[in-house]
């Protein structure tokens, strides 16, 4: 680090302890780890994607659920692969799938990691295949309709970032149709904004031509993971316009995945099972896009992916009157019926959950719209626990040094807690050297400390959806496991223990502020506010090697750091230096607020700082690699 970002971050810091009511920040991730996953186990995936142009005929529609080309656009319908076709990052959608333009390239990183948070620069498009409307006229009424929000789970556009429409016309130039700015100061943070739906009635005869097509893109600050717009329902027909139905059409569709089989977890380690864990209650979110009434009748199921067919639970939900929405049957919460079937797995696996529409009746019989007719989620059974589900929608950092999280878990056998799963974000214009935390564990109560030790050089590395393993181990890399007796309550977490802070993620589709507790300085332990799941992860082995989930494992390695205490000083300033290698040359330098060096000497464990004016300075201190470690201080 430089001396600038030493000295800011500390400065930082400082303006912190003044407002200790700040736990956690949640910031936009700076890049999509999802994609980046994907094209790091599938290099060509991206060049595969690329789509040939294919002309296509009325209707088009897209829901962008069950998605044939996973994260990226569906070849069929679009010609570019910019968007993120995902079920996670929009809050409350139309339909289970959505396609999300942001700031970051089809490689899922920033198209421009310099440029100007502050300003919205051409960043994603979303352009469809070309649309033979020859022979068509306004007297066809055909209409294009889409569902947009801004945010969702992700990142506020701000009034300089926009969601634009344009047509290509006959002269094969794209003209813009409409513009939808970003949202106002004015409106609150606090506020979760719905989607929008809109209608375009094509009604220019420069339109209508052999190769048409549409296409959306964004303005946005195109450094990071930022200013998200999410698109859903996309659809375009003739005839739209009618006495009876002017802009409807008859699709029911899941807006949500199932609940997990578990109660609580997305993953549990096997040998934990028992048949307490099983989910009792459902949770069904649905949307009726049609003007028509109909009976609707739907399952939940539940399979082991190794055994498809043989359900483990099979209940069907009264069938009802399903009105056109919004409505309050939208929403279905209940008590589960019926029991699970016995079950006793022998090793690791992967449960399906899914919710299925039965028997569409008049109102749902069109094949346009069976994609959203079935929904699914998974839950692993494996070595470790889990709440997240996967897929981070943001970031986030503990407010100040010495702020400590920590997530509980409780055993369902005897076992042993071996290493914790971390998801370290993709970051940029970060010096991960001078980046490390205390990894922590607590047993029965947030007062019994069990394990603390320094993890330096966090970065992110390629691995399990982004999920990085780091190893129970003492300071000499030497394992340090611990044994937890079955019905064992346990906590896993970290604190802060550098001024820069060291951002994970966090899935704000999964709400566990219950099991995830915060603590600041002296303060009591109290529930974190941010209504997420923080992506930690313990894994439990009776295995001393245990089998990592295609993971990369955070290095070990130590790294020197510099303690300075007491800190404020008005005289002698101790320092102790973590894995020094004192056969080598040291060198302390102290700087100024304005950078400039007002003391130097070799390496000492005690400094005399009452020779110095009131005010802050960093300590730096140099080998001949350069500086290896700082620590601000403050002198009074």
């Amino acid at each position: 680090m430089t001396f600038k970002q030493v000295l800011f971050a500390a400065i930082a810091h400082l303006c912190f302890v003044s407002a200790q009511y700040a736990q956690i920040q949640l910031l936009p991730l700076e890049a999509n780890p999802t994609i980046i996953d994907i094209l790091e186990k599938n290099p060509g995936l991206k060049n595969a994607v690329v789509c040939p142009t294919q002309t296509l005929s009325l209707p088009f529609f897209d829901d962008f659920a069950n998605n044939p080309n996973a994260v990226f656009p569906d070849c069929a319908k679009w010609q570019d692969n910019h968007a993120f076709i995902n079920q996670t990052m929009a809050y409350f959608p139309p339909s289970i799938g959505t396609a999300t333009l942001d700031g970051l390239n089809a490689d899922g990183r920033p198209y421009d990691q310099t440029a100007d948070p502050n300003s919205g620069n051409p960043a994603d498009t979303l352009t469809s295949q070309p649309i033979d409307l020859s022979g068509k006229s306004a007297a066809n009424n055909i209409v294009l309709s889409f569902f947009y929000q801004a945010q969702g789970l992700g990142d506020r556009p701000e009034l300089y970032d926009s969601l634009i429409l344009e047509f290509l016309d006959t002269a094969l130039v794209w003209q813009q149709i409409t513009r939808y700015e970003g949202v106002s100061n004015s409106v609150s943070q606090l506020d979760m904004l719905s989607f929008n739906q809109r209608f375009v009635l094509l009604n220019d005869s420069a339109y209508f031509h052999a190769a048409f097509q549409f296409r959306f893109r964004n303005r946005a600050a195109i450094c990071g993971n930022n200013d998200h717009w999410h698109l859903d329902h996309i659809y375009m027909d003739e005839n739209r316009i009618d006495t009876t139905a002017p802009v409807y059409y008859s699709d029911i569709c899941f807006t949500a995945p199932p609940v997990s089989a578990f109660k609580k977890y997305t993953a549990i380690p096997w040998r934990h099972f028992n048949s307490g864990l099983w989910n009792d209650t459902l949770s069904m979110r649905t949307f009726n896009h049609s003007n028509q009434s109909g009976a609707l009748d739907r399952t939940y199921t539940v399979e082991d992916t190794a055994d498809l067919g043989n359900y483990l639970m099979n209940v069907s939900t009264p069938s009802f009157n399903y009105l056109p929405s919004p409505n309050i049957r939208d929403s279905y919460d209940t008590v589960l019926t019926g029991s699970f079937a016995t079950y006793s797995p022998t090793g690791p696996t992967l449960l399906r959950s899914t919710y299925t529409i039965n028997n569409p009746t008049a109102f749902q019989n069109n094949p346009l719209y069976t994609n959203s007719d079935t929904a699914y989620s998974y839950t692993r059974l494996s070595n470790y626990y889990a709440y997240d589900d996967g897929t981070p929608e943001m970031r986030c950092y503990l407010q100040g040094v010495g702020t400590q999280l920590a997530v509980e878990f409780k055993t369902g056998v005897d076992d042993t807690l071996r290493g914790i799963y971390f998801h370290l974000p993709y970051y940029t214009n970060r010096n991960a050297e001078d980046d490390f935390i205390n990894v922590k564990v607590w047993v029965d109560s947030l007062e019994n400390e069990v394990f603390s030790r320094d993890i330096y050089r966090l970065r992110h590395v390629g691995g399990f959806g982004g999920m990085y393993y780091v190893e129970l181990a003492d300071f000499t890399g030497v394992a340090a496991p611990i044994g937890l007796p079955a019905n064992t309550t346990f906590y896993v977490g970290w604190q802060q223990a550098s001024t820069v802070p060291v951002p994970v993620g966090v899935d704000r589709n999964t709400d566990r502020d219950d099991k995830t507790f915060v603590k600041i300085g002296g303060n009591a332990w109290i529930n974190s506010e941010i209504n997420s799941a923080v992506m930690i992860r313990p894994l439990l082995s009776t295995e001393a090697n245990p089998y990592l989930i295609g993971t990369e494992a955070v290095e070990n390695k130590a790294t020197v750091s510099l303690n300075v205490f007491p800190n404020p000083t008005q005289g002698l300033l101790n320092l102790q230096c973590s894995a020094c290698d004192f056969n080598e040359n040291y060198t302390l330098r102290v700087y100024n607020s304005l950078g400039q060096p007002v003391m130097e000497t070799a390496y000492t464990n005690l400094i005399d700082m009452s020779i110095l004016s009131a005010g802050m300075y960093v300590i730096m201190m140099y080998n001949d690699e350069g500086m290896q470690a700082s620590s601000p201080v403050i002198v009074r």
